[in-house]
């Protein structure tokens, strides 16, 4: 049973990255944050836990970024 755990627990984690990969290629246009919102309670596997955490603070940090009205400017040919 252990195994169906670390997959399940896994699957759940792909999901969290997907969704944060998403909110990237939308530019911050679509919110995904139900997926963020009780990760911990459904990824039980103490071995699977501790994946989140950098993506949980990579996701902060762009949508702190997004909200502080930040400006990225493209320059083509020069």
């Amino acid at each position: 049973m252990k195994e169906a755990r670390l997959v399940r627990d896994i699957d759940v984690y792909e999901r969290l990255v997907q969704a944060k990969e998403y909110e990237l290629r939308w530019r911050g246009e679509k919110d995904l944050g139900d997926f963020f919102v009780q990760w911990e309670e459904m990824i039980t596997t103490t071995e699977i836990k501790k994946w989140p955490k950098s993506l949980l603070h990579e996701r902060e940090t762009f949508w702190s970024g997004r909200k502080a009205g930040a400006v990225i400017i493209f320059v083509l040919g020069m």
